[in-house]
């Protein structure tokens, strides 16, 4: 039995990298709390998305890429809050 050919998904011409970005969020809450039981553990966060650009403030990372050049789930995470990033692809 021959084996089907694969179709290739057209994306961008150039290979997007993909990250992972470890970075520290922000945090609020929108309750009364006492001063003495206020949690100031910090937020890590794990990110993975396709490197979009890299700013003098933000890098900018989306999740999701197609064939016209379009992008969805753009994310700028401020280039403070990283902690480390590594490339995936």
């Amino acid at each position: 039995m021959a084996q089907k050919k694969r179709t290739k998904i057209p994306l961008y011409e150039t290979h997007q990298r993909i990250l992972e970005v470890q970075w520290i969020d922000a945090q609020s809450e929108d309750d009364w709390q006492l001063l003495d039981k206020i949690d100031t553990t910090p937020m890590y966060i794990k990110t993975i998305g396709y490197f979009i650009e890299k700013t003098d403030v933000d890098l900018i990372i989306c999740r999701s890429l197609s064939s016209d050049k379009g992008l969805e789930g753009r994310f700028h995470i401020p280039l403070k809050c990283i902690k480390k990033t590594k490339k995936i692809r």
